[in-house]
């Protein structure tokens, strides 16, 4: 059982995501504190796990032993009087309390997450006084950024991520990889095809059919990009509604927002946004307020004046000190970003969640709640906060679950020697199952069939079909096997079929040593030392032909593999063979 605490928890998405990369390797967690200190945050999280989380973590001073630390702490600004760089006084600030609970009870391993900013922040030495502080308590550590759009979630969300293992440096095998630059040109790319990826890869994917009426924007509001836009309006796919930027933007003259704009009004403002910000303006007036002999260089029409007070009388323009500026009015338009369906969101933050948007049936709606968790990778299971305004937010804050994930799959796939968190049978054996490299089983509680995969490759057994399918599940009945196997919740039983027109028809004794040598291969790759395998039955063999054919296998493999394992210990329902 391996206890951890999840601190600045939020709604829980670093919890789910590190529980659902454990139960993958059949190991048990429990956690013995979770701290946050927002209230609706922690109704949310109460909704899902059944425990309301402990607030400040500054108050918090006793705390279970655990084995795991779990924190997406603040970004703050340390003291560095009278220190060197790299070497500031974390003291007062959340950090602080993350490394306090990491000297006082020294866990195994822990993973931190952080906004990608932190790397920069104040110059590069916030982050290096973490890491300096990490070391000195003994722990090896790896950090990488990581965008959710190579994991299946339709999100450019770049986040930072470090790892650590007391004693000793954690192996991986994720690199950073910040993924596309933006939206616009999104692509998949190899992180996502390593490990698997989830079901959504594109906006199209996590959109709701049918959604409520008080998610449709205002009959105004759509009225008003029609004259902006026309009668179809899947042309605002990936456009931003702004005043203050050109390119692919719907501005507030163009739907009339403060009244009609004439042609000659729309060229004027689109002219004065696109050539403010030049630099033969003077860079230390940031392009914002342009006289109007300046505006004369890119506006040439003779109407200028005229056209100038009349943006000014209807809200669009403003005049200071004989220098002119648009009127920016963002936070008017009740859509700022509609997002494209065949590409990825932008990032959510929790400040705008809300207003993003998207078309669908010609319609112009908000995001909802649903779909902003799934843009984060939650499952439809997982409860959102009844309010909306809360759930928007706490979305936007939360972090992306199947990366997560993937993230501390990767973690224990390299470091299970080190971490020796599987399930102990004595003190000679660890049980390693055959899952370990089967990516696509996600529940070792749940009964499942598993077809191909690292160890289990129909394909590369030949033209004539054979598939190997796992069962997974305690499934022994003798009270020796029960011994045997404690506390491990798995017992794995390998099934063969040949499939012939809808017939089981057992294959031939080469496709099972093929199979059986695939599954050693495939667990000493994973580090395994001391194997147990369960009997594997073999459809139209008798249990004597079955055994002999797996200890046969066994044995042809061990003549090429020498010195490869500590042992293999074939077991049946009766015990140890």
């Amino acid at each position: 059982m391996i206890r951890f605490i999840d601190l600045f928890a939020g709604i829980g998405g670093i919890r789910r995501g590190v529980e659902d990369a454990l139960a993958k390797y059949g190991i048990e967690s429990q956690c013995v504190l979770s701290s946050e200190i927002d209230e609706k945050a922690c109704e949310t999280y109460e909704l899902n796990y059944h425990e309301y989380p402990r607030g400040d973590i500054r108050e918090i001073k006793e705390v279970e032993s655990f084995d795991l630390l779990l924190a997406g702490f603040p970004c703050q600004p340390f003291s560095y009087a009278g220190k060197r760089k790299g070497f500031g006084d974390t003291r007062g600030t959340l950090f602080f309390e993350v490394e306090r609970l990491i000297e006082a009870n020294k866990p195994k391993a822990f993973l931190l997450e952080n906004v990608r900013g932190l790397y920069t922040h104040d110059e590069g030495r916030t982050f290096q006084t973490i890491m300096n502080h990490l070391h000195e308590l003994g722990y090896g550590t790896y950090d990488l950024l990581l965008n959710s759009s190579d994991f299946g979630v339709p999100q450019n969300r770049v986040r930072l991520y470090i790892l650590g293992l007391r004693n000793s440096q954690p192996n991986m095998t994720l690199v950073t990889s910040l993924g596309a630059v933006d939206s616009h040109s999104y692509r998949m790319n190899k992180q996502l095809e390593l490990f698997g990826g989830h079901s959504f890869s594109i906006v199209a994917d996590i959109l709701e059919e049918r959604v409520d009426a008080k998610y449709l924007c205002s009959e105004r509001f759509q009225q008003q990009l029609h004259q902006a836009i026309g009668d179809d309006l899947s042309v605002l796919h990936g456009w931003r509604m702004m005043d203050y930027r050109g390119g692919q933007s719907i501005h507030s003259w163009d739907m009339g927002m403060r009244g009609h704009c004439s042609n000659a009004e729309k060229k004027f403002m689109n002219l004065l946004i696109q050539n403010r910000r030049h630099p033969k303006f003077g860079r230390h007036q940031d392009g914002k307020k342009l006289t109007m002999e300046q505006i004369r260089t890119f506006y040439h029409d003779n109407d200028i004046e005229e056209v100038a007070l009349s943006l000014c009388k209807k809200g669009y323009l403003k005049v200071e000190d004989g220098k002119y500026n648009p009127v920016c009015g963002n936070m008017s338009f009740e859509v700022f970003k509609f997002l494209d369906p065949q590409s990825i969101s932008i990032t959510l933050t929790s400040s705008d969640c809300n207003r993003l948007g998207v078309i669908q049936n010609n319609r112009a709606r908000h995001i909802t709640p649903r779909e902003c968790a799934r843009l984060q990778g939650f499952p439809d299971g997982f409860i959102l906060n009844p309010d909306d305004k809360f759930a928007y937010k706490q979305l936007g804050n939360s972090v992306s679950v199947p990366v997560i994930e993937s993230l501390f799959c990767d973690f224990l796939e390299n470091n299970l020697k080190e971490l020796r968190w599987c399930e102990k049978l004595n003190d000679e054996h660890i049980t390693y199952s055959f899952i370990d490299r089967l990516e696509h089983v996600h529940n070792l509680n749940e009964k499942l069939h598993y077809a191909c995969g690292d160890a289990f490759d129909y394909k590369a057994f030949g033209a004539d079909g054979i598939a190997a399918f796992v069962k997974i599940g305690f499934t022994g009945t003798s009270s020796s096997y029960s011994t045997l196997m404690k506390n491990n919740p798995t017992d794995v039983k390998i099934q063969l079929y040949k499939y012939n027109n809808g017939e089981n028809e057992a294959p031939n004794l080469q496709n099972i040593y093929s199979i059986i040598s695939k599954v050693l291969d495939s667990l000493v790759k994973s580090k395994a030392k001391n194997i147990l395998i369960p009997t594997i039955d073999i459809i139209g063999l008798t249990s004597k032909e079955k055994d002999k054919a797996t200890a046969q296998a066994i044995s042809n493999w061990l003549d090429k593999n020498p010195n490869s394992v500590n042992s293999i210990t074939l077991v049946d329902l009766q015990g140890f063979r």
